[in-house]
């Protein structure tokens, strides 16, 4: 390894270290907020069962989410603050057609749009 190259290595490593402890401060800090899924959810006036129906998650991370003992990441938290931002038009797209009817009766299949594919059918199309 080349000694300039070593020595700014060094250095970053003395610097963190100094912000670790709280001799410095960083030259720039990174803030990155979860959605609240409880708030985002009592929102859209669902019951839980309905709304995990509705993202296509399982009653229990929703659960989980909610509680803080879990964070939505990825595509979940997108789509949370998708719904956060317009309710309307987040259930609307995720197949309720009138959302004024969005008290207890939603039918999604977890599976929707899935198809199985047999390893017969994959050699025939090769």
């Amino acid at each position: 390894m080349e000694s300039a190259l070593f020595e700014d290595l060094l250095q970053s490593l003395k610097e963190a270290k100094a912000i670790v402890k709280g001799e410095a401060k960083p030259s720039r800090v990174f803030t990155v907020s979860v959605p609240d899924a409880k708030a985002i959810r009592k929102k859209t006036g669902l019951s839980q069962s309905e709304f995990a129906k509705l993202t296509r998650v399982s009653l229990k991370t929703l659960q989980n989410w909610e509680q803080n003992r879990r964070n939505p990441t990825g595509a979940a938290a997108a789509l949370l603050i998708m719904v956060e931002n317009d309710p309307s038009y987040a259930l609307k797209t995720l197949h309720i057609p009138d959302t004024s009817l969005c008290s207890k009766k939603i039918k999604i299949s977890p599976k929707l749009g899935r198809k199985k594919i047999s390893k017969q059918t994959l050699s025939k199309s090769a």
